[in-house]
């Protein structure tokens, strides 16, 4: 999923999204990304991406390392 804004003066964009991994599910493969535009040093935004996999095994977090 790509999501991108545009975003100009004092105007204001927040973006919360999650996506669901269902229990079974199996060799998923997923994209998120999202990309915001300010045109002005008075617009924000804020972007909160959530995953949520729901699985059958008790795991542990741990932090995982994206390559730029």
């Amino acid at each position: 999923m790509i999501t991108k804004g545009v975003l100009g003066d004092e105007s204001s964009s927040i973006f919360t999204g999650t996506i669901h991994i269902a229990k079974g599910a199996e060799k998923q493969n997923l994209i998120r990304k999202i990309g915001n535009i300010l045109l002005s040093e008075r617009g924000t935004a804020q972007s909160v991406p959530n995953l949520e996999i729901l699985c059958g095994r008790d795991l542990q977090p741990r932090l995982i390392s994206w390559p730029n």
